[in-house]
């Protein structure tokens, strides 16, 4: 159920259709995080985009604050990015992260509904509450003994 990088970006660029520069903040401690970090950064080259990527050891403040700021230097970032990443995706982190962001101008693109609420501009990923009420609504009709239309080969 993961949207793809590439459809999340493409909301990104619909927000903000001069961005040239796209910044990717991720913690090397956890392979999920560098692995859709390096996805992203393919999706974003794809788009014509140029990547900047920093990557922090931890979830420690002042790594994160040190990674933000190189992205601003190296870059100027237009636009940052944070992956599908458990750790910096965490509230206490991704506030930090947002509200750093927000001081610098640079508006701040997650994965999640939840996310916003700490601080991000926008967000663009699977439902998983309403994927769950699907699920349950087709469940509870098979279980009343509706037909399941299925197409054969």
């Amino acid at each position: 159920m993961e949207v793809p990088a590439g459809q999340q970006l493409h909301y990104l660029l619909l927000a903000l259709p001069a961005m040239k520069r796209l910044g990717i903040l991720n913690c090397v401690v956890t392979p999920q995080g560098a692995a859709t970090a390096q996805s992203a950064a393919a999706a974003a080259l794809a788009l014509g985009l140029t990547v900047i990527r920093e990557e922090t050891t931890d979830d420690r403040p002042e790594l994160v604050e040190e990674g933000l700021k190189a992205l601003v230097r190296r870059g100027g970032v237009e636009a940052l990015f944070i992956p599908h990443d458990p750790v910096l995706s965490e509230s206490k982190n991704l506030g930090f992260i947002c509200q750093r962001a927000r001081r610098a101008r640079i508006p701040v693109m997650v994965i999640s509904r939840s996310s916003v609420e700490t601080g991000a501009l926008l967000a663009y990923h699977a439902d998983f509450i309403e994927s769950g009420r699907q699920a349950g609504q087709q469940a509870a009709r098979l279980l009343a003994g509706a037909q399941i239309n299925t197409v054969s080969p």
